[in-house]
């Protein structure tokens, strides 16, 4: 599993009652597969908290980040949204930030959410089936679609 971009957390933010990310992450080493409901979720809180997996420990999505306003908590908007090591060599190549949104509720609110980020950042979008899309700023589209024929279509991590 690719490594997240460790950032601190604002102060002032916690997850609270979300654990969008608890469905929309694979986690290896406790075999939880991605958009499935990790079964350490009870109540809107984990059960295993203080042995969870490493990647668990250090995930911060782009809300906790304070990349999102505050009304747009995952759990409020349907999608959780991060950045990830194996996006920095595909961000130097095409000048601009790459976040992989993952749907967990498709709707409105998170279609918002991804257009409003993807004015000046590419969005790779990926929902449930696994099927991915990728939105941006037109300027930088010449240059995925580059890469792209290039054969370079792992662009999101999983």
């Amino acid at each position: 599993m690719k490594k997240r971009l460790p950032q601190a957390q604002p102060k002032g933010r916690s997850c609270g009652q979300c654990n969008e990310c608890c469905t929309a992450l694979g986690v290896p080493e406790i075999q939880k597969t991605t958009f499935h409901t990790c079964s350490h979720v009870v109540e809107h809180k984990c059960d295993i908290y203080a042995n969870r997996p490493e990647v668990c420990r250090i995930y911060k999505c782009a809300w906790l980040q304070d990349v999102l306003p505050g009304p747009e908590r995952p759990d409020r908007v349907g999608v959780v949204i991060d950045r990830t090591q194996s996006t920095l060599n595909l961000e130097k190549r095409i000048g601009a930030v790459v976040y992989t949104a993952r749907i967990t509720r498709p709707g409105p609110d998170a279609d918002e959410v991804i257009r409003r980020l993807s004015v000046d950042n590419v969005v790779i979008i990926v929902d449930a089936s696994d099927k991915r899309r990728i939105v941006g700023p037109p300027r930088v589209m010449p240059a995925l679609q580059a890469i792209k024929q290039e054969g370079v279509n792992s662009l999101a991590s999983k």
